[in-house]
C-alpha cells in the first residue's frame, strides 16, 4: 500500500465515525487557516522505512480536536472522545490486515487555534505491504454508528453531556451514509431551535447584569406582605371614605397652600434630596457624633495654645535621631561605668580649686624657690650698723625726685605749682 492510499483509508474511516465532522492528512496547525467543523481528525505523516521483507512502516502522528466551551466544562469529555476515536480508528485498520504497532500513548491537550480546543494524538508506527491496492479492498461500513446528542459545542453521543438539551438523529447502521445527509438531518432536527447568536442579539438578561437584583427565593424570605391583612385598610378604601365623607362640606382653605404654589416655591423634593448623595443616619453607622467626641476630652485648637506646631519646629532646625549619628546615647554612656556626681562627694570641683589656690598662670613675674636661691640673697640676719637706713639716706640727701633738670626756656614754660615741686632746678644752658 502506498502512502496516498494509506492517507485515503485514515481519512474514511475518521469521517465514518459520528463524532468527526471534519477529517485531513497535512500539518495539524493549517486547521487556523480554514473552516473546519469540529471535532476534526487530522493525520500528520512524519517518516517512511523501507524493508526487505516486502512492507513498508510509516509513522503517522493522529489528532483529534474539538472546540471548549466558554467556561471549559466540557474538557473531559472532549478529551475522552478524543482517545475513544482515535483508538477506533487504530483498531479498525489493525483489523484489516494492516500492522499497527502496539504500545503506543495517548497525549492529552488543550491548545488555541482558531478557537479554544481539547482533544489527543498519537504517535503510531504502521506497517503495510509494499504494493499497490484500491480503496475498495476495505470496507469501512461495518463501524457502529450510533444516535447523536447535537450541542452549541458540536455533536456527542446521546446522554454523554448531562445538562444539555439533546437533539438526536437515528443515523441507519448500514453503509452510504455520508456526512451531508448527517448535516441535513440535523437541520431537520434544529428547524424552530434558536441558535445561540441569535439569543444573544436578543439582549436577554443573563446571571452577569443580575448582580444586585433580588431573587425570588430571598424576597419571599424577607417576610413582605403579599395581600393587605385582614382589619387594614386599602388605598383605594381610603380614598373612597373620605371622598364620601367630604361631600357637600365646604371649609375655608385660604391659609393653606395649594398644590401649585407649593410647586412655584421650588421646594426641594425627596426625590431630589436622595439624588444629591447627603449623608443618612444609615450611611453614618460607624460615625462618631460631636456630643460622643466632647465627651473623650480629646486634644483640640484651642487647647493647644503655646504648643510648637510641627512646621515650627522643623523651622527652628533641632537636632533630630538623624543628625545625631555618632553621639553616644544616655544608655550607652552609663554602660560604659563613667563617673558621676554621686561618686564624686569629696573631691574638689575646678571652681572650688580655682577660688582657693593660685594657678601657674597667676605666678607670671613671681620667682621660683630655686631663682631666688640662686641670687645669694640673705637667707639669716646679719649686722646692719654700717648700713643706712632708707630714713637716714631722706633726710640726708635730696630725692632724685624733686632736682628738675632742663633748659631756661624749659624752666620757664612750668608753672608756679610745678616749680614749688622741685628743690634743685639743674639750668643746662
Amino acid at each position: 500500500m502506498i502512502l496516498s492510499e494509506l492517507n485515503r483509508l485514515l481519512v474514511n474511516v475518521a469521517n465514518s465515525n459520528y463524532l468527526v465532522n471534519d477529517a485531513f492528512v497535512g500539518d495539524v496547525y493549517t486547521i487556523n487557516g480554514k473552516e473546519n467543523r469540529f471535532g476534526c481528525f487530522v493525520a500528520t505523516p512524519m517518516k517512511a522505512v523501507k524493508y526487505v521483507t516486502g512492507t513498508i512502516r510509516y509513522t503517522y502522528v493522529m489528532y483529534y480536536i474539538d472546540r471548549l466551551t466558554k467556561d471549559e466544562a466540557n474538557i473531559d469529555f472532549v478529551q475522552s472522545d478524543a482517545v475513544s476515536v482515535l483508538k477506533g480508528i487504530l483498531n479498525f485498520i489493525g483489523g484489516q490486515g494492516i500492522e499497527v504497532e502496539d504500545g503506543y500513548e495517548f497525549t492529552l491537550f488543550r491548545q488555541k487555534f482558531s478557537d479554544w480546543c481539547a482533544g489527543a494524538y498519537v504517535e503510531v508506527d504502521i506497517t503495510v505491504a509494499d504494493d499497490d491496492c484500491g480503496e475498495d479492498d476495505f470496507n469501512t461500513a461495518g463501524i457502529e454508528l450510533k444516535p447523536l446528542a447535537v450541542t452549541s459545542n458540536g455533536i456527542y453521543e446521546a446522554g454523554i453531556n448531562a445538562g444539555f438539551n439533546i437533539v438526536t438523529v437515528s443515523v441507519p447502521q448500514s453503509g452510504g451514509v455520508t456526512p451531508e445527509w448527517v448535516d441535513n438531518e440535523i437541520d431537520l432536527k434544529l428547524t424552530g431551535y434558536a441558535t445561540e447568536s441569535w439569543v444573544q442579539s436578543q439582549g436577554y438578561l443573563t446571571s452577569v447584569v443580575l448582580d444586585g437584583y433580588a431573587t425570588q427565593s430571598w424576597v419571599e424570605s424577607q417576610g413582605y406582605l403579599t395581600s393587605v391583612p385582614a382589619g387594614y385598610a386599602t388605598e383605594t378604601f381610603v380614598t373612597t371614605a373620605l371622598s364620601s365623607a367630604m361631600s357637600g362640606i365646604t371649609s375655608d382653605l385660604s391659609s393653606y397652600a395649594t398644590q401649585n404654589w407649593v410647586s412655584s416655591q421650588q421646594f426641594a423634593t425627596e426625590t431630589w434630596v436622595v439624588n444629591q448623595g447627603y449623608l443618612t443616619s444609615v450611611s453614618m453607622s460607624d460615625y462618631v457624633t460631636m456630643s460622643w467626641i466632647s465627651s473623650q476630652n480629646f486634644v483640640t485648637s484651642e487647647s493647644l495654645t503655646g504648643y510648637a506646631t510641627q512646621s515650627w519646629v522643623n523651622d527652628q532646625h533641632f537636632l533630630t535621631s538623624v543628625v545625631l549619628d555618632g553621639y553616644a546615647t544616655e544608655s550607652w554612656v552609663q554602660s560604659q561605668g563613667y563617673l558621676t556626681t554621686v561618686v564624686l562627694d569629696g573631691y574638689a570641683t575646678q571652681s572650688w580649686v580655682s577660688s582657693n589656690f593660685l594657678s601657674t598662670t597667676a605666678l607670671t613675674g613671681y620667682a621660683t624657690q630655686s631663682w631666688v636661691q640662686s641670687q645669694g640673697y640673705l637667707t639669716e640676719h646679719q649686722d646692719l650698723s654700717s648700713y643706712a637706713t632708707k630714713s637716714w639716706a631722706t633726710s640726708e640727701f635730696f630725692e632724685e625726685s624733686k632736682i628738675w633738670t632742663g633748659t631756661t626756656a624749659q624752666w620757664n614754660d612750668l608753672t608756679s605749682a610745678q616749680k614749688a615741686t622741685y628743690t634743685i632746678a639743674l639750668i643746662t644752658e
